[in-house]
């Protein structure tokens, strides 16, 4: 009889630590960094694609260190549109900004992204915050992403990206986007 309690109670301290680290499904928005100088949200139907086909677009590279066109590699790979919430500028380690994409995705995106992107013999991926940040390897380039529940954040700084998550997790203050109202 003992030992069923003893193995009762260690399955239960088991569950009981696998529940308290999931990390609660919030809104793209609660990843915003307080000190993100810079979020632009596009329209409500706005693709990853969409974003990077407009006219505006080239002004990003010219005002961020990342190079925007390596996200349309990424869009090619997905198997159907990618929904953009929302574009963070965020200050990199060189005094620069840097861009975090922030979108929608099915659970089997990453999964996607692995076959098309991970290297052998490489440092594909680490754990940050309990998130699991993606290393894609782009030619000589890489961009970091994390999926949290259907939020996808990808950058090419990997401390905009950790900003983001820290700023999701509520272990950094975030920016209040409740007041903003979206112009047409």
């Amino acid at each position: 009889m003992n030992t069923f309690k003893a193995a009762g109670f260690f399955v239960f301290t088991i569950l009981l630590l696998a529940s308290c680290s999931d990390i609660p499904d919030r809104d793209w928005s609660d990843a915003v960094p307080e000190d993100a100088p810079f979020v632009i949200i596009p329209n409500e139907a706005a693709s990853l694609n969409s974003v990077l086909d407009a006219s505006h677009t080239p002004l990003l590279d010219d005002i961020t260190s990342s190079a925007v066109q390596l996200l349309s590699r990424v869009d090619s790979t997905a198997q159907s549109p990618i929904p953009l919430n929302a574009i963070t500028l965020y200050p990199d380690a060189d005094n620069q900004l840097a861009i975090v994409w922030m979108a929608q995705a099915s659970d089997r995106f990453m999964e996607r992204m692995q076959n098309n992107f991970y290297l052998d013999f490489a440092q594909n991926k680490y754990s940050f915050k309990n998130v699991k940040i993606h290393i894609l390897h782009l030619g000589d380039r890489r961009l970091f992403a994390a999926q949290l529940h259907d939020d996808l954040f990808i950058s090419e700084s990997s401390l905009a990206l950790e900003e983001t998550i820290r700023a999701y997790t509520g272990s950094h203050a975030r920016a209040n986007l409740s007041n903003i109202t979206p112009q047409a």
